[in-house]
């Protein structure tokens, strides 16, 4: 009804008496954070039955999304939260966010999100190598003068999905002279 887990070697042996021989056990966990335990059972031709407690536990990749820190922000910023600021309309702006993975394992990683509208992605998928990071550019070009919001997820292999919110304000410049205006 499933796949095992752990691999016995040899399944069978014949041990003479007084003497011992090496069983392998390995453990091959099918997804990220699980833990698993069965019974392995020995039977004897003299009818004994020793059972042997297999346990086995995985845990999922260090994968960290995070961003330069903002110098206003005085360690107060949010990693996963990128800010635009103000801009123009029709003009862009760029960020950079990097992936860290800090696992002993290449890892695919692929940003859910439509290819239109104001935030554009440098890439959209592609691989973390093992102990390094990857960036990815941000782009921010409204076309319209309101506040634009956007949580992107991330998902990364064997693991849960991380995520990155964009934000960013669009505005017009006033037509002709601006004056001072008091009640």
């Amino acid at each position: 009804d499933r796949e095992p887990v752990f691999a016995v070697h040899p399944t069978s042996l014949i041990v003479p008496p007084q003497s011992e021989l090496p069983v392998m056990i390995q453990f091959h966990s099918r997804s990220a954070g699980t833990y698993t335990a069965e019974h392995l059972e020995f039977v004897t031709p003299g009818g004994n039955r020793p059972r042997l407690l297999l346990t086995g536990s995985s845990v999922a990749p260090v994968v960290k999304i995070y961003k330069q820190e903002d110098p206003f922000a005085k360690g107060f910023g949010v990693s996963t939260s990128v800010n635009f600021g103000s801009i123009k309309v029709g003009a862009r702006c760029d960020r950079a966010v990097f992936l860290q993975n800090n696992s002993d394992a290449d890892l695919h990683f692929q940003f859910i999100s439509d290819e239109g509208g104001c935030f554009k992605l440098s890439k959209y998928r592609g691989i973390i190598p093992a102990q390094l990071e990857v960036s990815v550019k941000f782009t921010f070009s409204p076309d319209r003068p309101i506040n634009y919001y956007k949580r992107l997820f991330v998902i990364v292999e064997h693991r849960l999905p991380l995520f990155v919110d964009l934000l960013g304000t669009a505005y017009i410049s006033a037509a002709g002279e601006v004056k001072e205006q008091r009640p």
